[in-house]
């Protein structure tokens, strides 16, 4: 599966839930709401600041799943390998994560 075929999977809805990626232009008027659930998620690697920061310049991408109202935020990374591209899992955190 391909990056478009991941996200054109991941849109798709699933009882009631939407999962979908935030366009870099949206970021300012979501990132309040996604920052808490961002920064309960942090391990150290980055600060909530950085993933800001690269969500902006396009190396990573904000998911968010959608239920009246945003229950959980994903950070993707897309790494470039000299005969592979893959999509790795940066971080999650939402409600109802531990």
């Amino acid at each position: 599966m391909d990056l478009v075929q991941a996200q054109e999977h991941l849109n798709m809805s699933s009882l009631g839930r939407v999962i979908t990626q935030v366009p870099v232009e949206d970021l300012e008027f979501i990132w309040s709401q996604v920052k808490p659930q961002i920064e309960k998620a942090l391990d150290g690697s980055y600060s909530s600041y950085d993933i800001l920061e690269y969500i902006k310049q396009n190396r990573m991408q904000l998911w968010i799943s959608w239920n009246d109202g945003i229950e959980a935020s994903f950070v993707t990374e897309v790494c470039d390998y000299p005969q592979l591209r893959v999509l790795r899992w940066v971080l999650a955190g939402g409600s109802n994560m531990e």
